[in-house]
């Protein structure tokens, strides 16, 4: 059987040739999913399988392979195949990094929920990077799904970046926030650039030479103020840095920023579907709309205590609400 070649792509997709791209799409039509579809499942963007079935993915990375793989329900051996064709993730990583050279994959797993109303933000952050003005920097209060946002955005844009990822929380709970000199050091050792560095000068001139002349994605989380990134820009430099903030950072140079703050109660309901179960929430929207009003409006439902982590009660328990008919606190609701 012959198969048609990805929508917008000749017979021979730019980057790697046809096989790995025709298998892509062959692969997705066969389980009926839409890319849409594919994107919950594998925790990828929409934009990143975009790429790899159009072949604009010059260099696959093998983890993304991997996701899409088994978000595609593909037995052992038709992964294994995947992953052999021209282009599929088996080559060297870490193109552009010196021999020897240490090639970080830092990025916690991406989220495997929808980021309700903020899809299109996601898709445009990414396809930002690398930014060569400055940092892109995600700006909301604690619970927003700023980790969320960031980590959806770095995984789509990883491919960009071969000579490694690397993440840093700034601010860990009860932990007192990183130095500008520690993350330095921090990035430095992930790079495999941090032996032999004798003071802070030498540190941040090091780090200026590896992220210039190597194509590496920084991801800060909980940064705190604008000096903690600093030495991390770099002019007309390969790398980029991906910032999420709870307050604005106005001096620092070139960023582009993007301010994040409560979802509205349709969003909030479509994020409490992928946890709650969608037939559950269609069965009692009220009770649904009372879970999301008295989890106090302000934060995501990803973020809230036990969403997601034991099984969800039966649709005519009325989601936490008793028989006297006064919804209980969402932690109650949730946890059932």
């Amino acid at each position: 059987m012959t198969f048609p070649c990805p929508s917008g792509a000749g017979p021979h997709p730019a980057g790697h040739g046809p096989s790995l791209a025709v298998a892509l799409v062959r692969a997705r039509e066969a389980a009926c999913l839409t890319q849409d579809e594919l994107a919950v499942r594998s925790g990828l963007s929409v934009r990143a399988i975009r790429n790899l079935e159009t072949g604009h993915t010059a260099r696959p990375r093998r983890q993304s392979l991997v996701l899409l793989s088994e978000a595609l329900g593909l037995a052992p051996a038709e992964a294994r195949r995947l992953l052999r064709l021209p282009g599929g993730g088996d080559g060297p990583a870490g193109a552009g990094a010196p021999p020897g050279t240490a090639v970080p994959a830092e990025l916690p797993p991406a989220p495997r929920h929808r980021l309700a109303g903020r899809e299109a933000l996601a898709d445009a952050l990414a396809a930002r990077l690398p930014g060569r003005d400055g940092p892109a920097v995600v700006v909301g209060p604690p619970g927003s799904g700023k980790t969320a946002l960031v980590l959806r955005t770095a995984h789509a844009a990883r491919e960009r970046f071969p000579d490694g990822q690397v993440y840093v929380d700034l601010h860990p709970t009860s932990c007192i926030p990183f130095t500008s000199d520690q993350l330095v050091h921090r990035v430095l050792r992930s790079l495999g650039r941090g032996a032999g560095v004798r003071g802070p000068e030498e540190a941040r001139a090091r780090l200026r030479d590896a992220l210039s002349r190597r194509r590496v994605l920084v991801v800060l989380d909980n940064v705190v103020t604008e000096a903690q990134v600093r030495p991390l820009l770099v002019d007309g430099g390969r790398s980029a840095v991906l910032v999420a903030a709870r307050r604005e950072l106005p001096a620092l140079p070139g960023r582009s920023g993007h301010r994040i703050g409560t979802l509205r109660g349709p969003e909030a309901c479509r994020v409490l579907e992928d946890l709650a179960g969608a037939a559950r929430i269609r069965a009692d929207r009220p009770a649904a709309l009372d879970v999301v009003r008295h989890c106090g409006g302000c934060r995501s439902p990803c973020t809230w205590p036990g969403c997601g982590s034991r099984p969800a009660p039966a649709a005519g328990a009325r989601a936490g609400r008793p028989a006297g008919g006064r919804a209980e606190p969402a932690g109650h609701a949730v946890r059932r």
